[in-house]
């Protein structure tokens, strides 16, 4: 402290000059009085240095406070802290789709929305109310398709899948062999795809059907001969999980969901390669809604380890819920669900918000969202998973996509009847579309293959949110296929977009010759 060191210089003076052998004239001639005068020296010399610093730092600091952001500025957030930080994170503005936008709002993403609060005006014309507010940095994300680039993600999971069932003691993740895949493309007699057609694979030995489906919105329902999931617990059904192996069906598609029409055909692949397509088509032409039907779920891990970028996340979705029904091409039947989640022993394990076309309801309930808790590193994912596909009620003859953000594995070790990979077989038997987002801190081994795994199996994207370049964040991933960057509101609005293209029939496949009926 600064009054030690003045006192010792002035304990230092007073020795010196109190010393019998220091006259005033020959005061340097003594060793013992050389010695106290140069403490003195040099105790004065650092009070001056002392007090010159905190001159300059008193300067800096009234020039920077005249020149900083206003206080009522949100902070920025801080750096990924540990996974036990319960840190509150500051809630973001209103939602853009309160505000009335104009057309330069319409193509912004989430770093560029700067909420300027215009309110909403009384009859007098005066704002009743009116705030200032700066919209945190963009999230950056990659996304890759794994279904796109199959061989490098079937390369990749023959080291990563051993290696995860390994680690320690337990089940760490399930092994999903997705090899050897068929999958029937439906369509019109037009040739475009129709998607929410349910699919049927039939053993004709023995008339046992071992799996029915859903297509997606490009007409397409995948089938995994070769995955076997041990367990197939409530509450999920409607699924058979084990199919041995064979190779000869008798594929049944209805032409509607209420009809009793079906088409069947038989299909005997000749090699069980990566994976098989086979046309299907039906003699109906594709009746086209007038409004698109589109259910959007959000499932959020909401754990203490999300504190450093959860505020980020709900301004993201913000920015994708608003700019989708303001820009949208085309009506759209729209409804928003989410399910929130943490782990056990905290205030809530999951917690389920309905489908609801209100969206200043569904945009209270995102910007009431607050991270913390979660204790160890693993989270209920996997309960998450199954009350989104199981208890969320999805229409069936609607586009169906969910977006799981999370930085966390989930946990192996409970005794639950389920696992994430009951919840994706489900997701894929109802045509639910799963796109996964990684966030920062998601582990690169098990997560990183959970999340895959999760996206390739329902017909999704893994999104992986970029802490450095697109190309770096994609090889801590594993990931070999193509890679797209960009804001991650952006990618996640190009996905939704595209969904509803395939179920308007904006862009029929017209590139696969159509099998013929038998």
């Amino acid at each position: 402290p600064l009054s030690h060191l003045a006192a010792g210089a002035r304990r230092a003076r007073y020795e010196c000059r109190s010393h019998t052998k220091c006259h005033p004239l020959s005061r340097m001639r003594s060793t013992q009085c050389v010695r106290c005068t140069c403490c003195a020296l040099i105790a004065t010399t650092i009070l001056l240095l002392t007090g010159a610093l905190i001159a300059a730092t008193s300067l800096l600091l009234v020039h920077r406070g005249r020149t900083s952001p206003r206080s009522s500025e949100p902070p920025q957030p801080p750096d990924a802290p540990s996974h036990n930080d319960t840190t509150t994170p500051w809630t973001p503005p209103d939602a853009p789709w309160q505000l009335k936008l104009g057309a330069a709002y319409q193509t912004k993403t989430a770093g560029e929305w700067a909420v300027r609060g215009t309110g909403s005006r009384s009859s007098s014309g005066s704002r009743s109310h009116s705030h200032d507010a700066v919209a945190l940095p963009a999230l950056r994300g990659g996304t890759t398709d794994d279904n796109a680039a199959l061989g490098a993600y079937l390369h990749y999971l023959a080291t990563a899948e051993p290696a995860c069932a390994s680690v320690g003691t337990g089940r760490q993740c399930e092994r999903l062999d997705v090899s050897g895949g068929l999958v029937v493309l439906v369509r019109d007699k037009q040739g475009a795809p129709m998607p929410g057609r349910p699919v049927r694979w039939i053993d004709p030995r023995t008339g046992r059907v071992a799996w029915q489906g859903s297509t997606y919105g490009d007409g397409r329902a995948p089938f995994y001969p070769r995955l076997v999931v041990p367990g197939a617990g409530a509450p999920l059904d409607g699924w058979a999980v084990e199919t041995y192996g064979r190779y000869e069906w008798a594929v049944e598609v209805s032409h509607a969901l209420s009809s009793s029409a079906r088409t069947t055909v038989r299909w005997a692949p000749r090699s069980a390669a990566e994976q098989s397509v086979m046309d299907v088509v039906l003699p109906i032409s594709l009746k086209v809604p007038a409004a698109v039907p589109l259910d959007v779920a959000f499932v959020i891990d909401a754990t203490g380890s999300m504190s450093h970028e959860i505020a980020r996340v709900q301004q993201t979705l913000l920015a994708v819920t608003a700019q989708l029904r303001q820009t949208s091409g085309r009506p759209l039947d729209l409804r928003f669900g989410a399910v929130v989640y943490r782990d056990r022993g905290d205030e809530f394990v999951t917690k389920l918000h309905p489908f609801t076309r209100d969206a200043p309801a569904f945009d209270r309930q995102l910007r009431a969202i607050k991270a913390c808790c979660g204790g160890d590193e693993p989270e209920s994912l996997n309960e998450a998973l199954v009350m989104t596909i199981g208890k969320l009620e999805w229409r069936p003859a609607a586009a169906a996509v969910a977006f799981l953000i999370a930085d966390a594995p989930p946990h192996m070790d409970y005794a639950e009847p389920y696992t994430y990979a009951h919840a994706a077989l489900a997701a894929l038997h109802r045509g639910v579309r799963v796109h996964t987002v990684a966030a920062s801190g998601l582990d690169k081994g098990r997560g990183t293959l959970i999340f895959r795994q999760i996206a390739q199996l329902t017909q999704g994207r893994f999104i992986f949110v970029e802490y450095s370049s697109a190309a770096a964040t994609a090889a801590s991933h594993h990931v070999r296929g193509p890679v797209e960057s960009n804001n991650l509101d952006a990618i996640i609005l190009k996905e939704l977009r595209s969904e509803v293209e395939l179920w308007a029939n904006a862009r029929p496949e017209t590139s696969a010759p159509a099998v013929p009926l038998v």
